[in-house]
């Protein structure tokens, strides 16, 4: 007789649990239409975000790769680095793409990401703007872009150069240059010879120029004694970068 009521008991709580309410039951389906319905206009939200990204990207393209091309670079073991990049990117994000800062944290990285993929996979590094035989032609060519460019450049000559490939005056100042035409990183030599060839023509500034990257410990030399590093796209706006330098 208990293990009868026992049952009956258990069998009362079952139906009570699990006996439809209608109430219940409509207010759910609500819950879910509104989650639904919300859903959808987030989506659709993100994708017009997502749009007008994508367009701003395109409308910046140009800069883009110019920056790419200028804080991007092969390390000593061939990876690509993009820290400096991705810094620039964000700060595009936060001035150009989402100035109102209404994208999520997430859609902002995937963003970024999305565009150092294609940043990799579609720019040589390595690649100029310009065609080149030889290391002679490079440094004409170098300077031919600062004489277009308002400088006074020179090439100089090979016997008494003292590792100085080009000379330019503009507004007083005069930059030495070292132009290196590689398809491997620029290493410690040409800072070294650079930083030499200042201290000889007695130049205000001194940089290297090359199609190609450079090292790590090239890169923490050129800073501790001031040398600028550049990739040959920049020589067109050098002027301006010896500004802020």
């Amino acid at each position: 007789m208990r293990r009868t009521r026992q049952s009956s008991l258990i069998s009362f709580l079952i139906k009570c649990l699990f006996k439809p309410k209608p109430r219940a039951s409509l207010s759910l389906i609500r819950t879910l239409h509104y989650f639904i319905i919300g859903r959808r206009q987030i989506e659709k939200k993100n994708n017009e975000l997502l749009k007008c990204a994508e367009a701003k990207v395109e409308e910046y393209s140009d800069v883009l790769i110019k920056k790419y091309r200028q804080l991007a670079y092969k390390d000593d073991y061939g990876i690509i680095r993009t820290n400096k990049y991705e810094a620039e990117l964000k700060y595009f994000m936060d001035n150009i793409v989402d100035s109102q800062k209404i994208m999520s944290k997430e859609m902002r990285q995937y963003i970024i990401e999305r565009t150092i993929n294609f940043m990799k996979e579609n720019v040589n590094l390595n690649e100029t703007l310009f065609s080149v035989n030889n290391p002679y032609e490079f440094e004409q060519k170098c300077a031919q872009i600062l004489n277009e460019s308002g400088w006074n450049a020179r090439a100089t000559s090979k016997s008494l150069d003292q590792g100085v490939d080009v000379i330019a005056d503009k507004d007083g100042v005069t930059v030495v240059i070292q132009c290196k035409l590689y398809n491997k990183p620029v290493g410690n030599k040409a800072v070294q010879e650079i930083i030499a060839g200042r201290d000889f023509y007695k130049a205000d500034f001194a940089a290297v120029v090359s199609n190609s990257t450079y090292t790590i410990s090239a890169r923490q030399l050129a800073q501790n004694c001031n040398v600028l590093l550049l990739n040959v796209d920049e020589l067109y706006t050098l002027h301006e970068m010896l500004k802020i330098f």
